[in-house]
């Protein structure tokens, strides 16, 4: 992990109706991305931060998939107050810069132990599921093998850098019309193994401006309008081959499964073409969105009652614009797709009622509708414009009920919540074991549902004394049954259409359902303080897979096979605890200078045991579930943090 941050701030006053501001930030970073896996490997290394994404290289950790991300944001405002009861406020912000993220890439490659007699598929990924023991379970001999190898050989179970530098150093090859050119043959070392940066470069021009006007008291009015325009530039970099001269940027999978060899090519008018560090290669294409919104709002503040209303109403127009011509789609890949165009709307009102000048009711419902995602609207987005069937807008219900009380000595909140996300689009890419080859599964008609209560409490127990209790919980399930498309990644081939997935009542994972935390803080006269705080975190679920809840997966069972619940029960985690300390002090020098210190440590009883989340792998075996099982995140043991501040 390397990050740094830089910010900058100035505003010029030209006179008391006008002023100009101009704000600059920014956060460089480089950041190693830790692992997932499934638990047969924690089980095997006996460590549940077990990473799969790194080896060693000449004795130092190298890790596959770095995160690389720089997006400054330079924002220029203009205030007006043209008069006591009116401000207008108007901004453009620029944003730019690169995001990426590395990952390894591999062609046709197997692995021969000779001593064995057996060949494993090439992926050179430790915890590729050939590799584990499980796989061989019926092969005592391999099985004893790999599970020795997994736990007293630290080089087989993390990525073998040498061995990928090995196979492409002695992997002569004659590349036929490289580089498009026909009759040119290049002999050199082709690399099967790489590492490729997948960029997503982003730039946005956003321009609002905000009025707000104050016709009484007890009336304000405000409203402004926005204009966002984004591109999104995607595309791969060759980052590192592995002691190979050049790869050669073709798909495998196409070049396996037609005849036209025109078909396997990435770049078909530049066929053949000879990849080497620094080049763009695979995909290249911009994702532009347009929104164009304006709002308006009224308030109104009287003695025992506030309220408001509001109104949103915006168009979102989105297209892709590819830079490849696609040899799978000659004709849908290159240059601006259609326009896809939507209309939204929103309504939202609160009300507060003050029962008394420390306690307080309020009530807010909204509806509004949000445009599809981007990422969500096409079929496969990095190589084709083919946009999904029956693409509509997000509808979102939503309202909350709170009972709030301020007191001197005693604040605390209540909250009873529902929101309903309806005809939304959940689309993913995963490999198929039967096809065998990519595959995008695209789900319309996903509603969900959350609802729940929370409640928190903040007590000043003496005057240097102070505690507090956080709890929440809630009920996040999907509330329908989506329809689902699947479509070969490589063709026009629709596998099915209009598949019902039985999705209603599972619950959403990714989140929490319920948790709590307790804390205590003394805060000295002498301008330091210490606390702790006590957490629980229950009603954990993993993602789940959802072809594994259609017809078509269950169609060879009865339900009292055991692969019946292996397939469709939803798996939840048990409950965890953590404890936290904290302390700060802070020094003030000849009355303009000050140093702030703040030191932090976090699950202090170093649990780590507690899984945190973890998804069903969208790879699976109907007949044999335990061969893709879920992969778990753990929580981290104990964790510190220390600042040290300056400031004058």
């Amino acid at each position: 992990y390397d990050a740094w941050a830089y910010f900058v701030s100035a505003e010029k006053r030209l006179n008391n109706r006008h002023s100009i501001g101009f704000v600059g930030f920014g956060a460089p970073s480089r950041t190693g991305r830790p692992g997932v896996a499934v638990q047969e490997a924690y089980d095997l290394t006996g460590n549940n931060f077990y990473n799969p994404n790194w080896g060693f290289q000449n004795g130092e950790v190298r890790n596959s998939r770095v995160n690389h991300y720089h997006t400054p944001h330079l924002i220029l405002s203009h205030y007006f107050t043209p008069n006591e009861a009116t401000e207008i406020t108007t901004s453009v912000n620029y944003s730019f810069g690169r995001g990426g993220s590395t990952a390894l890439n591999w062609y046709d490659s197997h692995v021969s132990f000779d001593d064995w007699n057996f060949t494993l598929a090439g992926d050179p990924r430790p915890d590729y599921y050939r590799w584990l023991p499980s796989f061989h379970v019926n092969d005592p001999e391999m099985f004893n093998w790999l599970t020795d190898l997994w736990q007293n050989d630290p080089a087989f179970r993390q990525i073998n850098w040498d061995w990928m530098y090995n196979a492409n150093r002695n992997n002569m090859f004659a590349a036929q019309n490289a580089d498009g050119i026909e009759g040119n043959t290049v002999i050199g070392m082709r690399s099967k193994y790489i590492v490729e940066e997948r960029r997503t470069d982003r730039n946005a021009l956003i321009l609002n401006s905000n009025i707000v006007h104050r016709f009484s008291p007890t009336h304000v009015v405000s409203g402004g309008v926005d204009v966002s325009m984004a591109q999104t530039h995607q595309f791969k970099v060759m980052s590192d081959l592995l002691g190979g001269d050049w790869w050669l940027d073709i798909d495998q999978f196409a070049e396996r499964d037609f005849a036209d060899p025109s078909m396997a090519q990435n770049d078909l008018d530049n066929p053949n073409r000879l990849i080497r560090e620094g080049d763009r290669f695979g995909y290249d294409f911009t994702g532009n969105i347009n929104e164009y919104s304006a709002f308006a709002q009224s308030e109104w503040i009287l003695p025992k009652w506030d309220f408001f209303v509001s109104g949103k109403i915006s168009q979102t127009t989105f297209w892709r614009t590819g830079h490849m011509r696609n040899g799978r789609f000659p004709n849908n890949s290159l240059g601006d797709s259609e326009k896809q165009n939507f209309f939204n709307f929103g309504l939202k009102g609160g009300s507060t009622y003050k029962i008394t000048g420390r306690h307080y009711v309020t009530a807010n419902a909204a509806y509004m509708t949000r445009a599809p995602f981007f990422r969500d609207a096409y079929i496969s987005s990095r190589v084709r414009d083919h946009v999904i069937g029956n693409l509509q807008s997000e509808k979102i219900m939503s309202a909350d009920l709170n009972y709030l009380i301020r007191a001197p000595r005693f604040k605390s909140r209540l909250s009873v919540f529902f929101t309903d996300f309806t005809d939304q689009t959940w689309s993913r890419s995963f490999y198929h074991d039967e096809l065998r080859t990519f595959v995008n599964y695209i789900m319309t008609g996903v509603d969900t549902r959350h609802m729940g209560v929370e409640l928190g409490i903040d007590v000043d127990i003496s005057p240097t004394v102070s505690g507090y209790v956080v709890a929440g919980t809630g009920d996040y399930f999907y509330n329908s049954r989506p329809n689902v498309t699947v479509a070969r990644d490589n063709d026009f081939q629709v596998i099915a259409e209009d598949r019902t997935v039985y999705l209603k009542n599972y619950k959403i994972g990714g989140m929490t359902h319920t948790a709590g935390s307790v804390g205590l803080r003394y805060n000295s006269p002498r301008f330091w303080f210490i606390g702790v705080n006590a957490n629980y975190f229950d009603d954990v679920y993993i993602d789940i897979n959802p072809d594994r809840r259609t017809a078509d997966a269950v169609q060879n069972l009865i339900t009292s096979d055991p692969q019946w619940s292996q397939l469709l029960d939803q798996e939840k985690m048990d409950p965890g605890y953590t404890f936290d300390i904290f302390a700060g002090k802070s020094w003030r020098i000849r009355y303009q200078y000050f140093i702030n210190l703040n030191v932090s440590v976090n699950n202090i009883f170093d649990v780590k045991d507690f899984s945190i989340g973890g998804f069903e792998q969208l790879r699976y075996d109907a007949n044999m579930p335990e061969r893709f099982p879920a992969k778990y995140f753990y929580l981290y043991g104990r964790t510190y943090f220390i600042n040290l501040a300056f400031r004058f």
